[in-house]
This record gives C-alpha cells, sequence and structure tokens, in this order.
C-alpha cells in the first residue's frame, strides 16, 4: 500500500515511494452506508521499484526494507518505551478503541520493527505528511523515537487528576 499525494493518481509521482506490506485481517461492510471496509495489519515496509499495472487497481514490483543493524540495547531499550507508553496509554484509557488497538498488537510483536505498525491505530490523526515522514524514517532508533515522542505527546494531556484527564480526553476527542 502506498499513500497518494494527489486525489485522483495519474503517474509513479503521485505516490510515495516508501509503503506498508499489509495483511488483510478482516472485511466489514458498514450498517450504515453500506461501503465495505477492509482492516489491515502492517508486516513491514517496502519501496515500489516500478509499476506493472494502473487499472483497475495498482500493482507495483516492491523491494522489502531490511531494517540495518543497529545497537541492540539502543532497539531494545526503545521498543521497550514504546510498550510501557502504550500500555500507559490503554490503561488510562480502555474504552478508547485506537489505545485497545494498538496496545494489543503492540503486545502481539515480538520484533521492534513491526512497532510503528503495531501502533498505527494511534496514528490515524496525524496528517499524511506527518504519517509518511515517519514510515520512510530510517534506521530503527529514529523511527521508534518517532512513534515514542507521538505516544508520549498523546498521553501528556492525560496525566492530573481523574476529572482533569477526562476534561483534557473529552477536548481532543478521545472519550
Amino acid at each position: 500500500m502506498f499513500a497518494t499525494r494527489a486525489a485522483n493518481p495519474r503517474g509513479r509521482e503521485d505516490l510515495y515511494s516508501v509503503g506498508t506490506i499489509a495483511q488483510i485481517v478482516g472485511l466489514t461492510k458498514r450498517r450504515c452506508c453500506g461501503r465495505w471496509v477492509v482492516n489491515l495489519r502492517g508486516a513491514g515496509r517496502a519501496r515500489a521499484l516500478e509499476y506493472v499495472r494502473w487499472e483497475p487497481f495498482r500493482e507495483a514490483d516492491v523491494e522489502p526494507l531490511v531494517e540495518s543493524a543497529e545497537e541492540p540495547l539502543i532497539v531494545d531499550a526503545l521498543a521497550s518505551a514504546v510498550r510501557r507508553a502504550v500500555t500507559q496509554l490503554h490503561d488510562r484509557k480502555p474504552r478508547c478503541l485506537h489505545a485497545m488497538r494498538a496496545h494489543e498488537a503492540v503486545l502481539a510483536s515480538s520484533r521492534a520493527s513491526d512497532l510503528a505498525g503495531a501502533v498505527s491505530d494511534l496514528l490515524v490523526h496525524l496528517p499524511l505528511q506527518e504519517n509518511q515522514r515517519l514510515l520512510e524514517a530510517e534506521p530503527l532508533t529514529a523511527q521508534l523515537g518517532e512513534v515514542l515522542a507521538h505516544v508520549r505527546a498523546l498521553l501528556a494531556p492525560l496525566e492530573g487528576t481523574p476529572q482533569q484527564t477526562e476534561g483534557r480526553a473529552r477536548d481532543l476527542g478521545w472519550s
């Protein structure tokens, strides 16, 4: 899956070059409007090499992006910090669907390189350009640092007494 820069992409230049290899985990039909919604789980990052089909859907030959070897202690520390932050967010907002899905996905992910995809439910409100910047961040420590900063930013307004937290969460649309 590759995000588009334009509403009606006409060529490769209208698509970002780095995207997500995704697995379909569910397909549901909305009762309210009859639209079909596909639920995906990111399996990794990829760079488009060549588009081999454009219509009726886009298809590309891709190159999976392999994470470079980095200092394992730093990667492990950042991964642990992301897991803790997502758990804290879930503990503070247990009924929030985004926090619940992210928490489940983080618990299920065994590799640090999967964490950015695991918290994607928490990134849905980011502008497309910021989401794309996070997807393209290299090395892995930079990507995990970006994810951690975003999750901590979501946590910050939830600090304080339950009454303060509920008010701030309502203001952010988290209620």
